[in-house]
């Protein structure tokens, strides 16, 4: 125990490890005491007098005990604890150990044995027979060596996540999990070390906050390294401990537990810990001989200590049995190792497992169906309030399924994954590709990696040379030339497939899976890259991720013999040599799958075994110049691939429908403005609008055509899916079976009009909630499961003929005589001064409907109004919400005739004084350039979020500025030089202009220089087209512009008791 680092020695292991145990179980117990201490202190509430507490709820179970409390005055916390004091154990308490009182303190009472206590740090004070610790003085009782790297030396800085002693790891990491990428001082031990030789070598802790004093020196790299990998398993222990049951949960209806919380904490943490591994070996890796006493260092730990206690925590788990059993294997190969090839290999499998035990924890407790209406779009086409409340998502029950084939991988064979998993660096490839390139180099494997023949000199051999599979528009084919179903529609992603490989696969090189993996790794590899690079749609990374994981499931359903496209004369041939390669491997397994005669169960494993590796494969960058780069490489192994493919092609197909139909709408946007008349047939502009109708109209009706085949199809087999129709014979009893799970955990009912999987057009709005489809954006004809036919009912319908605000132009309606539809189109002014003059002639009403139907008493005099044409403040449309339904319609019908004669007449309504804001915008634009700042706002550079206290009002605390919202071009608003200028309404609104203006001018810039210089942006934005997420960036900043004004900013410099919001204030004082 000397320096709570040495703890090897023979004669201190078991103590060591029994105190670990001792204290992941007494940490428990607290646990479970606070709860229930916490549970009487609710419930002997309720019974603290003779009547029972009204408005309380009462468990008969406990009243009749807690009332036995109550008459021997257990009333509080402290008489019943006493009580328990009572105990034989607690009385007599236990030798050389805290006497047990529950009044003591709770850290008290579940304190450590003090036989785990560490030897004291700096020794004993000895005065005969008595000794006492000396202080812990730890600069006076450690060596004083100065950390002081030679010249040659570099010094590396390591950021170390560590719990401490604490035993609720998830608590004390909460920090880190909230917020991992800030490396302060209470979340990361702050180590530099250096290296230079295994004499030469030093490491210290710079953290100044860190309660962990004892470790304030320098001391040798072979200490830190032997302090690093216990507290990693020592961390390892306690999260095994704490998410034990998260693991394989599978109520993913309970929203409140902290399983979510916690699992993806613990996937955090093990990125973060195998990041420091792979610092601490870079330090010392020109050392090999060195290398493989540390590694010696790591097996003692494991054989030792850790497993030791995870025997005991996990004696019955067959799962950790396998795993103490596959590190045991590393550990006695990298004794036998005289090079240091394997010598790590007992951290790296722990590193794999915590990966897997990470992503299944996560998966298993996804809240998705958890989410509220604020986070996730309501379901158009369905009878639900806000966001749906789901008992298993599609995703949820894919990770199920995910789950399930991953056991079934132990009962396929007597060895298991491991027997199944490839290891694609021990394969042969007759092109001459060297097999350590997939273990050493995975991204850099090239067509040479291969055991192809024939026509295929890459995986992309041939394939998608006009690059039309992500053409917006582009056909999807369909009929008896792509499957033996002939309602299935072909993704032109998966019609151009970098398969070429597969298709022309040497069998007689194949001996093995080794080698059947590597091809299959190479041309995920190339699929994946050529969607990076072929995937033009601009800003649309989301989507790039979409076809990316589409394309990882459907290599799923081609190594699994499930996929759809099954009429193709190259995918049939795909299909063959597979199916004689696996003929090979199964030879391998000595009479395992005997009654799987088309390889059909076998493929399924072969996949599941390796697709980890496959997905590693496709996150590779680009090879192209410039690269490529996306966030998928971000992203754990999807679950696509267990989601029936017809389903992931149905929801792909709305989606690129939807890119489509937005495409073809801005186009009748842009052909359709400027008419404004009734002569179609006369007026140039209109005559151009009804061709641009007519066209937009026979481009959807194909579209349409489809979507009703795609529908009818899914609502055959959803109705079998309701009666758990057996149709195991057909390529469609995968997805009968997982739409008819999604239907008993969802639904179970046949009539629920809130099913969200019960139509189409429910499905695919509940898997992808914002499609991109323009105006019409629903693919249900009728809202909200209505079955009505009434007028607009289906103005939002997504294959309706014409989109429902262009349906006067399209018509070609007569505008001379302004509809009452169209009245709210009018001024607003209009409006209020006939609403006003006709209160003023109303006679006083006895009573006032007021709101929620109540009824208030009449004014005693009538109000009277001067007469004025200007807009009044107070008016607004509550003002007239009282009216009733007779008056509403004389006041509306005369307001249009007034509209009407003004029209006729050749006039124009009244408009009030309008600011000149485009020559206000040019006052400070004329003549910048890209390069140029506007006044006090400079080019923009954005840095990260802010989380500073200090830079946010204390009323909001918690609260992160985003960068665009730091440098906010409020400089004609906002400085201080500027604000004392502002003396009225007028100048403040040139201000907000100004700064409108300039923030948009800058923020333009900016977004043109991340994107390649942005010339095909301008082009597009001088003819009207804006980006999506630069629209969205205007948004926020308009909705920050609104704050600024109304006092809301929540800044600590402009917003509450600010000079800005003072002066604000000031001018609007007496309006």
């Amino acid at each position: 125990w000397k320096k709570d680092i040495e703890f090897r020695e023979h004669y201190c292991t078991g103590c060591f490890s029994a105190c670990s145990l001792y204290k992941i179980w007494i940490g428990k117990q607290k646990e479970e005491f606070l709860k229930q201490k916490k549970k009487y202190e609710n419930e002997i509430q309720k019974y603290v007098s003779k009547k029972v507490k009204t408005n309380s709820t009462i468990n008969n179970e406990y009243y009749n005990v807690y009332k036995n409390f109550n008459e021997k005055n257990y009333e509080t916390n402290n008489n019943f604890l006493n009580f328990l004091k009572e105990g034989k154990y607690c009385k007599e308490s236990v030798k050389d150990e805290n006497t047990i009182d529950f009044n003591s303190g709770v850290d008290n009472t579940f304190s450590d044995s003090k036989h785990c206590k560490v030897c004291p740090y700096c020794g004993l004070d000895c005065d005969g027979t008595k000794c006492k610790p000396k202080p812990e003085i730890y600069t006076n009782c450690v060596n004083k060596d100065t950390y002081d790297p030679p010249d040659d030396a570099e010094s590396t800085d390591i950021n170390v996540i560590d719990s401490g002693n604490a035993v609720n790891i998830s608590e004390k990491l909460n920090d880190f999990c909230t917020n991992p990428t800030n490396p302060n001082d209470k979340i990361y031990q702050k180590w530099q070390c250096y290296y230079k030789s295994s004499k030469v070598n030093k490491c210290q802790m710079t953290s100044l906050t860190q309660t962990l004093q004892k470790h304030h020196y320098v001391m040798t790299f072979y200490i830190f390294f032997d302090l690093w990998v216990k507290n990693l398993l020592k961390d390892t222990m306690k999260w095994e401990n704490e998410i034990k049951d998260c693991i394989n949960n599978t109520n993913v209806t309970d929203c409140n537990n902290k399983c979510n919380k916690n699992c993806v904490c613990f996937d955090k943490w093990v990125k973060q810990k195998k990041k420091e591994w792979d610092i601490i070996k870079k330090l010392f890796k020109t050392e090999k001989d060195e290398m493989k006493n540390y590694y010696i260092n790591i097996n003692k730990n494991f054989e030792l200590f850790f497993f030791r206690v995870m025997y005991e925590l996990n004696n019955e788990e067959e799962k950790w049995n396998k795993l103490i059993e596959n590190l045991r294997t590393k550990i006695d190969s990298s004794r036998r190792n005289t090079g240091n090839e394997d010598s790590e290999g007992v951290i790296k499998v722990l590193f794999e497992h915590l990966k897997e035990i990470a992503e299944k924890c996560t998966h298993n407790n996804s809240n998705e169906s958890c989410e509220t209406s604020t986070n996730r779009t309501p379901n158009p086409c369905a009878n639900t309030t806000g966001a749906v409340r789901l008992a298993k998502s599609v995703e949820q029950l894919a990770s199920e399924m995910q789950t399930k084939a991953k056991a079934q991988l132990g009962s396929g064979s007597d060895k298991g994954e491991s027997a199944l998993k490839g290891k694609a660096e021990k394969g042969d490839y007759s092109r001459g590709g060297s097999g350590d390139d997939f273990k050493n180099n995975l991204c850099g494997i090239t067509q040479k990696h291969s055991n192809a023949i024939g026509a295929s000199n890459n995986p992309c051999n041939g394939k998608d040379n006009n690059k039309l599979r992500f053409k917006v528009g582009t056909t999807w084919k369909s009929g008896q030339s792509v499957s033996t179903s002939t309602d299935v529609y072909l993704p032109p992603r998966r019609e151009h497939f970098c398969t070429s490989n597969l298709e022309y696969i040497n069998i007689s090189k194949v001996k093995d899976g080794n080698s059947l993996l590597g091809d299959v790794l190479l041309s995920a590899k190339y699929q994946a890259e050529h969607t990076m690079n072929d995937y033009k749609l601009e800003n649309d990374i989301e989507g790039k991720c979409r076809a990316v994981r589409r394309s990882f499931a459907d290599i799923g359903d081609i190594i699994k013999g499930t996929d759809l496209w099954d009429q193709n004369n190259g995918e049939q041939k795909t299909q063959r040599r597979l199916d004689t390669v696996f003929g090979i491997i199964k030879k391998q397994f000595n009479g395992k799958y005997t009654n799987d005669s088309k390889h059909t169960q076998l493929r399924k494993d072969w996949w599941e075994a390796n697709r980890d590796q496959i997905w590693k494969a496709m996150q590779c960058p680009s090879t192209t110049t410039p690269h490529v780069t996306t966030n998928c490489d971000k992203e754990p192994t999807p679950l696509d691939d267990y989601i029936p493919q017809r389903l992931r092609w149905m929801t792909e197909w709305a989606e690129w429908y939807c890119k489509y139909q937005s495409q073809e709408y801005e186009k009748l946007k842009r052909g359709c403005e400027g008419c404004t008349s009734a002569k179609c047939e006369t007026e140039t502009k209109c005559k151009v609008c009804k061709a641009k109708c007519q066209e937009y109209e026979q481009k959807i009706i194909p579209w349409k055509q489809q979507w009703e085949t795609i529908s009818k199809k899914y609502d055959d087999l959803y109705q079998k899916a309701k009666q758990n129709d057996d149709t195991s014979s057909n390529k469609d009893a995968d997805v009968v079976k997982f739409l008819s799970e999604l239907y008993k955990t969802n639904n179970g009912k046949s009539d629920a009009n809130s099913d969200v999987y019960s139509t189409a057009a429910r499905y695919v709005h509940q898997e992808l909630p914002n499609m991109g489809c323009n105006v019409q954006i629903q693919f249900c004809k009728h809202k909200n499961g209505s079955t009505s036919s009434g007028k607009d009912n289906d103005k939002e319908y997504a294959f309706r003929e014409k989109p429902h605000d262009h349906d006067d132009k399209c018509d070609c309606t007569d505008k001379s005589t302004p509809p009452l539809r169209r009245l709210l189109r009018l001024p607003r002014y209009l409006i209020r001064r006939r609403f006003r003059r006709h209160r003023r002639r109303r006679p006083p009403q006895n009573v006032v409907v007021g709101g929620a139907g109540r009824i208030l008493p009449a004014p005693e005099k009538p109000i009277e109004e001067e007469e004025s044409d200007e807009e009044d403040p107070s008016d607004s449309e509550e003002d007239h919400v009282n009216t009733e339904n007779n008056d509403q319609v004389e006041v509306m019908e005369e307001t249009v005739a007034e509209v009407t004669d003004i029209q006729k007449a050749g006039q124009t309504p009244p408009a009030p004084p309008v600011v000149d804001v485009c020559k206000i915008v040019d006052g400070i634009l004329n003549g910048k350039s890209a390069t140029d700042y506007i006044d006090g706002c400079n080019k923009k550079s954005y840095n990260g979020w802010n989380c500073k206290p200090s830079d946010v009002h204390s009323d909001h605390a918690g609260a992160c500025m985003p960068p665009r919202r730091q440098k906010l071009c409020i400089y004609y608003f906002g400085n201080n030089t500027q604000i004392p200028i502002i003396n009225s309404q007028d100048i403040l609104k040139e201000a907000f202009i100004k700064s409108a203006a300039g923030e948009t001018f800058l923020s333009w810039q900016k977004y043109k220089t991340d994107n390649n210089g942005g010339a095909d942006l301008q082009i597009k934005l001088e003819s009207g087209i804006i980006p999506e997420d630069f629209k969205r960036k205007m948004f926020y900043t308009f909705g920050d512009l609104r704050d600024f004004l109304f006092g809301t900013d929540i800044s600590k410099k402009h917003g509450e008791k600010s000079e800005l919001k003072n002066k604000i204030d000031f001018l609007f004082e007496n309006t």
